[in-house]
């Protein structure tokens, strides 16, 4: 069975995609990029935020498991410093992993400040602080 021009002709014209059609899908992705990029970035923002804060709860856990563990090895004495805990039960400043908490306090008996660090740095602005009056 031989091919009839109509069919050759037929398959020339199917071979590929038209300029316009290419233009139209380029148009389109470009315009769903700018609408999704801005959001992917704001999300990344938020989520290293909420990070921080979670590094900051456990940041707090940790502090108040070293002041019940200090209660409990001194005969229920409480603490009256952050430095009264160092170094046995929990340094000023305790590493997390990714993050650094510093804990601060105006005195003794003061209220107790926490600060998050990224990394090992403690120098900066911190990206999450809480202050808590002293147990």
């Amino acid at each position: 069975m031989s091919r009839t021009p109509l069919t050759a002709r037929r398959r020339t014209r199917q071979a590929g995609f038209t300029m316009i059609e290419l233009i139209a899908v380029i148009v389109i992705l470009s315009i769903l990029a700018a609408m999704v990029v801005p959001r992917y970035m704001g999300l990344t923002d938020e989520a290293a935020q909420r990070a921080a804060r979670g590094a900051l709860a456990e940041g707090f856990n940790q502090f108040k498991l070293a002041h019940a563990r200090y209660i409990i090895a001194n005969g229920g004495s409480a603490p009256v410093a952050v430095a009264d805990l160092a170094p046995d039960y929990l340094n000023a400043t305790t590493s997390l992993g990714d993050y650094t908490v510093v804990f601060t306090q105006a005195g003794a008996g003061g209220d107790l400040t926490l600060e998050v660090y990224a990394g090992a740095a403690t120098s900066g602005d911190p990206l999450a602080t809480n202050t808590v009056p002293w147990p």
